[in-house]
């Protein structure tokens, strides 16, 4: 009997560990099923990383090689242009001293009033995308009244320049000359013959403003990139300061030792459009007659100067601009031959035309014609869109003597916050220095054109003139520190105009952290009412007469 109990406690006792060693193998083998999964997973997922690893990489690959491909046709295409630069009578390319002839260009860009304000590293870019050339004795390196695209530097020989058959005078190695074509493509007012068998050295202007492009664009996204580590300089005391910086994250510390900043004919791209003007009478479905003026644009034209884009961007900005101080774009037309544009009529005539009749402007007038266009201004930069052509011709008067901003020479574009555009456009006399060296601009260039409208406004002449444009252009870069201001401009609005015509794009009133609200608050707008103005209910300098000529036959235009 005992032997029997002792067997059945054994037997009961074996069956309880076996089913305690199967539960913990169960468990086991879960842990395990599960690590096992857990792996499994985490190879798919490192398999299916790697297979989009090789997908980016193949993607690359086939970007590189398309990269090489248009590297290799650009150089091609390089090739080919080079070999058919049209001077007449060359040789084959010589071989020069390069190390020489390097020196030598520098030289002749240092002397050049214009493209000596480049910095070192864009001199040395452009040098590095000259090639030479020769040309024959008696032959022409430019002829008078063809389109000028290069300049030219010459290394050896003699050169005469002529107007008209007449000597004007000679150019000597080490001279530059045709430098203006770089910037626009002008019609050449000189001829430029050779005297002797002459070794040169030319730039194309597409190779010029392309370099020019590329490095403010590097320049750009270098101030753009984030300081990641602690202590970084973004600004030193006694440095020019040439930049705006918004901290997006983070925080930076200030240390300044005084409040003095020490860190211290038109013109468009691709040619003219011929632009006709009319006003016309409309019969609106209410019976109330309306006038408009009604633009006209030869289709043409447009197609032939390359001026579809700019039109078809105007458009397209000022269908969306309601502003009491811009002229209203209604509707746009189109036939076969022509672009109709209705807009709103403005009959009090331009300020250029105002300025002719009394030759300068009193303060008060000049104060309320210039705070309709800091309104027009506002109103555009604020939606990021730039103007690049402020001057009196492009402002007009209502029925009720207020001004507009003329939208129509083709010089608008809009910005995005941070970038800008290198476009050489606007009207010489008014343009930015920025603009002249193309260094990029944005929507300060309009607050320099707006210095000098208000000296022209004030003085009846423009501070930067003359029959030369390339002196014109040189003299914009010297800035209005150089220029003696007429007594009738008062020391007060002098201020104002040297403060928006300040060099550094960075330091002009009005491009500052406040925006136009640092130029209403200058002591020449002192006691002007900014609110009337907006309501409209300041009564303006002058008011024009009620009597409109109609002009409805179209065959005179």
């Amino acid at each position: 009997m005992i032997d029997n109990k002792l067997g059945t406690g054994r037997e009961s006792y074996y069956r309880v560990r076996e089913r305690e060693i199967l539960l913990c193998f169960d468990d086991c083998y879960l842990q395990v099923m599960g690590t096992l999964r857990d792996l499994q997973f985490a190879l798919q997922l490192k398999i299916e990383e790697l297979r989009q690893r090789d997908t980016l990489i193949d993607e690359l690959e086939l970007e590189l090689d398309t990269k090489d491909e248009l590297i290799r046709r650009l150089q091609e295409e390089l090739d080919r242009y080079r070999a058919t630069v049209s001077l007449p009578g060359p040789s084959a390319f010589p071989t020069f001293n390069a190390l020489r002839s390097q020196r030598l260009i520098q030289a002749a860009f240092l002397k050049n009033e214009l493209l000596k304000n480049h910095s070192d590293g864009e001199i040395t870019a452009i040098i590095a995308c000259m090639y030479p050339t020769t040309i024959n004795q008696g032959s022409y390196v430019i002829q008078e009244g063809t389109s000028g695209t290069q300049a030219y530097v010459l290394e050896e020989g003699w050169l005469e320049v002529t107007v008209k058959g007449q000597k004007l005078l000679t150019v000597e190695p080490e001279d530059m000359f045709g430098e203006l074509a770089l910037l626009y493509h002008c019609t050449n007012t000189y001829s430029v013959s050779a005297q002797t068998d002459s070794k040169l050295w030319v730039i194309d202007s597409k190779s010029y403003q392309a370099i020019l492009m590329q490095r403010g664009l590097s320049r750009l996204s270098h101030s753009m990139e984030l300081l990641s580590s602690e202590g970084d300089y973004i600004i030193r005391q006694g440095t020019t300061g040439d930049t705006c910086y918004i901290i997006s994250k983070g925080q930076v510390k200030a240390h300044a030792l005084s409040l003095e900043d020490i860190r211290t004919m038109n013109v468009v791209a691709a040619g003219a459009v011929t632009c006709l003007f009319n006003l016309c009478q409309v019969q609106l479905k209410n019976n109330v007659k309306c006038l408009f003026a009604m633009r006209v644009l030869k289709k043409k034209l447009i197609l032939d100067h390359g001026q579809r884009e700019h039109v078809q961007r105007e458009g397209r900005i000022l269908m969306e601009t309601h502003c009491p101080f811009i002229v209203r774009l209604y509707k746009t037309f189109v036939d076969p031959e022509c672009l109709y544009i209705l807009t709103e009529a403005c009959l009090g005539g331009d300020l250029c035309s105002l300025l002719k009749d009394n030759g300068y402007l009193d303060e008060c007038s000049t104060r309320f014609y210039t705070a309709c266009v800091v309104e027009a201004l506002t109103f555009l930069h604020c939606r990021g869109v730039v103007y690049r052509d402020v001057k009196p011709e492009n402002v007009v008067l209502d029925e009720h003597g207020y001004a507009k901003l003329v939208i129509g020479s083709r010089c608008l574009k809009k910005v995005d916050v941070g970038k800008k555009t290198w476009t050489f456009c606007g009207t010489v006399g008014y343009m930015s220095p920025e603009i002249i060296l193309k260094k990029g601009h944005s929507i300060s260039t309009d607050v320099w054109s707006l210095g000098i409208f208000v000296f022209e406004l004030l003085s009846g002449g423009l501070p930067f003139c003359g029959s030369d444009q390339l002196r014109i252009l040189t003299a914009s870069i010297c800035g209005i520190d150089q220029i003696d201001f007429p007594k009738n401009i008062s020391k007060i609005a002098s201020s104002l105009i040297k403060k928006l015509c300040r060099s550094n794009p960075s330091e002009r009133l009005g491009s500052l952290r406040n925006g136009a609200k640092d130029i209403q608050k200058h002591k020449w707008f002192e006691g002007f009412n900014w609110d009337r103005l907006c309501k409209r209910t300041l009564n303006p300098p002058v008011i024009p007469k009620d009597s409109v000529e109609l002009c409805t036959n179209w065959d005179e235009f």
